[in-house]
């Protein structure tokens, strides 16, 4: 034969040839479907090139390669292996590859030669699904085995969430969000989020788990104004984390709290000192300190002042007062609460060393330690008729006070007066401490009576009589009204006096007249040629005065006696 024409013929469909060859083999690669039966006729041909003869044969068609399985599959890579097919045995195997990460649509494709079972593909990303083509290599023809599809598992992420994104901050509550973790870096479905959140201050920390990868939002409340916070997010693929993105975000300023330590550092007559320290939660910048005050008994409004200080000085207070005192702290959104005390000033002082000193029945002298800043100086003393008071110079320490009344009693206090924005303020009363005296307190009252006597003549004798008598009722009638006015005026003190009463003292005298005569004043001397004279004598009379009525002085009373002839 000079040549051969190959059919194959499908059922009872018409003989389709496939081939003219003057080899005596052939391999049909295409137009062969697996799995079907063929008959194939091969038609010989002599030298005038027609057929001498044709002989058949029945085939069918089974699959090339019927195991064609992975075999191993980890993250990054499969083993494949197969079985030659039969009954032709290809001379060698290629393999095309096509893989897609399960998280994205975009595929990478490669081809290896030259392959035989088992043969290990590398390279693979994980969690990729992958096709594999099983391709048989004829001499000049290839065909297509079989085709598989592998998915490789997944492992923990490689790469972190992206970008955190914060919203609705406000002082103590944000909102969180972030981007999902790009597929390259997931190696397999996201489960969940651990998000931590700390307060780099405290460097207090709270994790929150968050299930589910489409769970990408979560509110954090119970925030500290006016603080930094880390806000760290990890995922997972079930129990394997992946690594954390960061992110810090301060929440805004609030209004402050309560400052503390409020006290008092020092106190005048009109001024007080504070201090205080920061609020411990500022909640922001204090830009201001507000300061309100006011006497702790009124329901008045208070005055407001303000200082960047922790420190200040309240001036033009009233001395000896107790002042509700407030201090509160201001930020940019608005002030704290007030923390309030009650401070006080100084109290002005009291007249020290303050004594007395009797100079005579009508005057004393008063001695006291000067006081510094002192305006003037207040002396009260007061009887039982009498109430009064003197102001004395701020440059003298010394102050004489004249005509008293005596035999009367005399309370005496003394205070201090200070000048605070054209105010008087006047302190506390003092009593004095009496020392010695320099007299003995006592105003005398003298009456003199001159009496003329002679030895003989009724008329002179008479005359003296009337005389006598006339001065002795004037004499008794004043006696009378110095005793009623002097045992009035002892009720009166005995009722009136206290314990600081100082008694003006007087001689506890009475007035009297007293009559000098000769040794021989009676009957038989003065008819006596001695007696024929007239004895002068002069009485003193001591008389206490315990009124306000002024001292006086009766001056001598003489009397001319008439002589009968």
């Amino acid at each position: 034969a000079t040549g051969y024409e190959v059919y194959y013929q499908l059922f009872s469909n018409t003989p389709v040839s496939v081939s003219n060859t003057s080899n005596t083999t052939i391999n049909i690669t295409s137009s062969l479907s697996q799995g079907n039966t063929y008959t194939f006729y091969v038609v010989s041909y002599g030298s005038a090139s027609l057929p001498s003869g044709n002989a058949s044969v029945m085939l069918t068609i089974s699959h090339q390669v019927a195991d064609f399985m992975a075999t191993v599959i980890t993250v990054s890579t499969i083993t494949l292996t197969w079985s030659p097919p039969t009954p032709v045995v290809p001379i060698s195997y290629n393999i095309n590859r096509r893989c897609r990460r399960v998280c994205e649509s975009s595929v990478t494709s490669n081809s290896e030669t030259s392959v035989s079972s088992p043969h290990t593909s590398t390279g693979i990303p994980p969690y990729s699904q992958c096709d594999f083509d099983l391709i048989g290599v004829y001499e000049d023809d290839m065909v297509a085995f079989n085709a598989s599809t592998v998915t490789t598992p997944f492992t923990a992420p490689t790469g972190p969430v992206g970008d955190i994104i914060f919203s609705s901050v406000e002082s103590v509550s944000m909102t969180v969000s972030w981007d999902e973790v790009p597929c390259n870096g997931r190696n397999g479905p996201i489960t969940g989020y651990y998000l931590t959140y700390t307060n780099i201050t405290s460097n207090t920390s709270y994790t929150v788990n968050i299930t589910g990868g489409d769970n990408r939002m979560y509110n954090l409340t119970g925030l500290i104004p006016y603080t930094n916070y880390t806000v760290n997010i990890k995922p997972y693929n079930y129990n394997m984390n992946g690594p954390a993105r960061q992110e810090i975000q301060l929440t805004p300023e609030s209004i402050p709290g309560l400052i503390s330590d409020l006290i008092q550092t020092n106190a005048a007559l009109t001024e007080i000192s504070i201090s205080w320290n920061p609020p411990t939660i500022p909640n922001g910048i204090i830009t201001v300190y507000e300061i309100r005050y006011r006497e702790s008994t009124s329901t008045g409004p208070y005055t407001i002042t303000n200082t960047t200080n922790t420190y200040y000085s309240i001036v033009g207070l009233i001395p000896n007062t107790s002042y509700t005192i407030g201090v509160r702290a201001y930020t940019s959104i608005g002030p704290g609460e007030w923390t309030n005390e009650l401070f006080s000033t100084n109290e002005i002082a009291s007249i020290s060393n303050f004594t007395l000193v009797h100079l005579n029945s009508t005057t004393v002298q008063m001695n006291w330690l000067p006081i510094p800043g002192a305006s003037y100086y207040i002396i009260y003393y007061s009887s039982e008729f009498d109430d009064d008071s003197m102001n004395v110079s701020n440059e003298t320490n010394e102050v004489i006070i004249p005509e008293l009344y005596s035999c009367l009693s005399y309370s005496f206090e003394m205070s201090v007066t200070i000048e605070v924005n054209e105010i008087y303020y006047e302190g506390p009363r003092t009593v004095p401490t009496v020392s010695g005296s320099t007299d003995t307190m006592t105003t005398a009252l003298t009456v003199s009576t001159t009496v003329l006597v002679n030895n003989g003549g009724s008329i002179t004798g008479g005359i003296v009589s009337v005389t006598v008598l006339a001065s002795l009722l004037a004499l008794s009638i004043i006696i009378i009204l110095v005793l009623v006015v002097y045992i009035t005026r002892t009720n009166i003190n005995q009722k009136r006096k206290s314990d600081n009463d100082i008694v003006m003292e007087c001689s506890p005298a009475y007035a009297t007249t007293e009559f000098e005569t000769n040794t021989a004043d009676d009957a038989p001397v003065k008819d006596g040629p001695t007696y024929n004279t007239v004895q002068q004598t002069q009485s003193t009379v001591e008389s206490v005065y315990d009124t306000t009525w002024p001292k006086t002085t009766t001056s001598p009373a003489e009397y001319e006696i008439l002589t009968v002839s």
